[in-house]
């Protein structure tokens, strides 16, 4: 593989590791505002919530420490 190639291949695997960031954070934003929805409009909270939104918080900080801040 040429240094050209490798190039290439980082590149497009940072852009998947910001595709997976996106993901997270959208998961995190629907399951907030369906926390918001039943506990505030139907009266009813759900657990399964609070649980989602730690959990893709906590990956959504590691994974962007991983992969996405460049090194100085």
């Amino acid at each position: 593989m040429t240094l050209q190639q490798s190039i290439k291949l980082g590149g497009w695997l940072r852009r998947r590791a910001e595709d997976v960031l996106v993901a997270l954070l959208s998961i995190m934003f629907v399951t907030f505002i369906i926390q918001i929805f039943f506990r505030y409009v139907l009266n009813n909270p759900v657990g399964w919530t609070e649980e989602v939104i730690v959990t893709t918080w906590l990956w959504t900080v590691l994974w962007g420490a991983a992969f996405i801040l460049s090194e100085a």
